[in-house]
């Protein structure tokens, strides 16, 4: 839906969209609708791009320039750690959960033939917006658990293309790109992705905004933001040139928020609407946390400890990465929520904007520390610490009946 409000909504007198043929469709709709003009330019690829006939016996055949693909963040690490045990080549590695910064470093110190790291292992990661000096691309597996619960499903012929496509690149070192798999299995589902035709986008996606939302609410005064959502969406009408995004996430939010009170429906929804994995509890929790203390209107800020030691194996990265998720959230929720709850007052609400910028840049600097020499080593995650809210704020928390319902935590 971000992608549709930017196209059909930006402020430009001429707007340039990359991608590839298969949003073609969406344009020409796009283009009918607005009245406006559209002109398509298409591109050849210009350096070769090949399968390789057969996929690896072992990753002690990497070679400088390899990336590995694998779709999970244990695989990453177990494959890292496999190739940096049983050969000479040292490994970075890029994956979504990452600190854009890390990412970039990490794409850094592989790109530079120097520094030593001539493997990459990443997700799908790398086909987003990263300049990467790959030779050959090598699948782990052609197969990837479904977003939405659905269990293993064939990674999408798209996505394949899109992936394999990074490999020898007009501009890196490498005048020809290759593509294969580590097991001979995937084989015949690399020819075929790398073959299918591309299937068009025929739908734009669309989510409704505030505005919307409010006037509906306004029909439905006793109702909570959770039931108007959900029978705004229920109710919803489009042609068949757009669907409606999945809003299940929101809706989990939006029960959520329920418990905190003092919210209006502007800043309920805002609250409902960030980007916040619903299958994360320490994350939800650090969203509830955020809303109370907004709510209470004193003032929110960053309750979490300082990053500490460079990561050693890969519980301790995974608490920095969560570390950064919380601060990227506060950071999303200071600059789309007024600053100014009380105009006659002028009370700033996030009082620690200075500080996650600082901290954003400190983890992403950490994290960059641990990734050269980290160690896999698996488990469940370690739970929060319970902690009530400051003594600053306990009693209009619990002046609050319902506030004292969210279990609040520290974060660490």
């Amino acid at each position: 839906w971000a992608w549709t409000r930017a196209l059909y909504g930006v402020p430009a007198r001429e707007v340039h969209v990359c991608g590839d043929p298969t949003a073609k469709p969406l344009l020409e709709q796009a283009a009918r609708l607005l009245g406006d003009r559209l002109e398509i330019k298409t591109y050849q690829r210009i350096t070769p791009l090949g399968i390789a006939p057969r996929p690896l016996s072992s990753y002690k055949e990497v070679q400088p320039g390899d990336c590995v693909v694998a779709f999970s963040r244990k695989d990453i690490f177990e494959i890292k750690s496999e190739i940096e045990q049983h050969t000479r080549h040292k490994c970075c590695v890029v994956y979504g959960a990452l600190p854009p910064e890390t990412r970039r470093q990490q794409a850094k110190l592989f790109n530079d033939t120097a520094s030593g790291y001539d493997v990459l292992v990443a997700s799908d990661a790398i086909g987003m917006g990263l300049n990467l000096n790959i030779r050959r691309v090598i699948f782990h597996r052609l197969s990837k658990y479904g977003e939405r619960g659905q269990g293993m499903i064939p990674v999408p012929p798209a996505q394949v293309k899109q992936i394999a496509g990074r490999a020898g690149r007009h501009g890196t070192e490498w005048d020809h790109g290759w593509v294969t798999c580590r097991y001979k299995e995937d084989l015949p589902a690399l020819f075929e992705g790398m073959s299918s035709p591309p299937t068009p986008a025929t739908a734009a996606g669309l989510f409704p905004i505030l505005d919307q939302v409010a006037a509906f609410a306004s029909q439905l005064p006793k109702e909570s933001l959770h039931a108007v959502f959900s029978k705004f969406m229920e109710n919803a009408q489009h042609d068949g040139h757009f669907f409606i995004c999945n809003h299940q996430e929101s809706l989990r939010l939006a029960e959520l928020l329920e418990q905190v009170p003092g919210l209006s429906l502007s800043e309920r929804f805002c609250f409902m609407v960030a980007p916040v994995n619903t299958k994360d509890s320490m994350m939800c929790d650090a969203l509830a946390d955020f809303a109370s203390q907004y709510a209470i209107g004193e003032g929110v800020r960053l309750r979490i400890s300082e990053p500490g030691e460079v990561p050693q194996d890969t519980s301790a990265l995974q608490r920095l990465e969560f570390q950064y998720q919380v601060v990227s959230l506060y950071q999303w929720l200071a600059n789309r929520l007024q600053d100014v709850k009380d105009l006659e007052s002028q009370r700033v609400l996030f009082h620690d904007r200075e500080l996650a910028e600082n901290m954003a840049s400190t983890v992403s600097r950490i994290l960059g520390d641990g990734l050269r020499n980290i160690q896999p080593v698996f488990g469940r995650k370690q739970p929060l610490i319970p902690n009530k809210l400051r003594s600053d704020t306990e009693g209009h928390a619990l002046s609050h009946g319902s506030l004292a319902k969210i279990q609040l935590r520290r974060i660490t």
